[in-house]
């Protein structure tokens, strides 16, 4: 009898029930694990320019401290601290040794302007938190401005991933990378901060508190961050989660390669199983996509 004579892919007459479902299986995978990677890296930026918000914007602050006292003194202060400029406002009367500290009052300033910032705070000019705060604010805004235009370039890459389908080592390597190092400078600038800034605020505000008039009277003195730093918390955890995702895909991919080469090589060296009339016999298995079969 004529024996016909048909094309097909080699990947659809080898084991087509359970390794082409396994492969189909775990590129579908790959492709939500690649849009997960997308979805924390798009909120990583939006969260590293948020944090960035707080450099001249009291809303966005990067730190915030208090001190209240009781009536005898009554000289309540809070402090709104960012990354360039701080906010120092005042209610109650307070003692007039405290430069413009009365009721209602409100002093705006930059850390750069080292005179003034002393003044504000009522220091010397050793004032260590002026003069900490200040160096720590242009140590932060470079390390996150750096950080976002990383986000913002992975990001660039990742989306085009994802929707072109597009792979391959060196793109994967980048977009991994990139979200690491963009997740260890908004850790690094965290640290930095709560080091060499909140801290200056929380030894500033202790040792105002032992001074006249405040000693003996303060009934509630505070420190915590403020919006700002919870954004680089955020921008740290976003990054290094779209990371770690990334770090999945590369380990998908590889397991993805070693199974199509365990496939080709049994289909290589084997010989069809079960009646011959039912299953196709496979000539070329893995030299190309295109094998020759034929039909009894």
């Amino acid at each position: 009898p004529h024996k016909p004579t048909s094309r097909a892919t080699a990947s659809s007459l080898i084991r087509p029930t359970a390794h082409n479902y396994s492969e189909e299986h775990m590129i579908v995978s790959i492709q939500s694990l690649r849009r997960l990677s997308l979805l924390s890296t798009a909120l990583a930026l939006v969260f590293c320019c948020l944090s960035l918000g707080g450099a001249n914007n009291k809303r966005f602050a990067w730190g915030y401290g208090k001190m209240e006292t009781d009536s005898s003194v009554d000289c309540n202060m809070k402090y709104f601290i960012g990354l360039h400029v701080y906010t120092i406002e005042a209610s109650g009367t307070c003692s007039s040794e405290q430069l413009g500290a009365f009721a209602g009052s409100v002093n705006d300033g930059w850390f750069s302007d080292i005179s003034t910032c002393n003044d504000n705070f009522w220091g010397i000019a050793s004032n260590a938190l002026c003069r900490s705060c200040a160096t720590v604010g242009d140590a932060i805004l470079t390390m996150m401005g750096a950080a976002a235009a990383l986000l913002l370039g992975i990001f660039s890459c990742s989306l085009y991933r994802v929707v072109f389908s597009k792979s391959g080592e060196n793109l994967e390597f980048i977009i991994r990378g990139g979200a690491f190092t963009a997740g260890t400078m908004a850790m690094h600038s965290l640290a930095i901060w709560v080091v060499g800034c909140q801290n200056q605020l929380a030894s500033y505000l202790d040792t105002t508190g032992q001074q006249s008039p405040w000693i003996g009277h303060v009934t509630n003195q505070d420190h915590h961050i403020r919006q700002g730093t919870y954004f680089t918390i955020l921008t740290t955890i976003f990054a290094y989660f779209a990371g770690a995702i990334e770090l999945r895909i590369h380990h998908r991919s590889s397991d993805n390669q070693k199974n199509h080469s365990s496939a080709c090589s049994e289909t290589a060296d084997g010989k069809p199983t079960g009646n011959p009339k039912a299953e196709p016999e496979v000539e070329n298995t893995c030299e190309g996509d295109v094998a020759d079969v034929i039909v009894v």
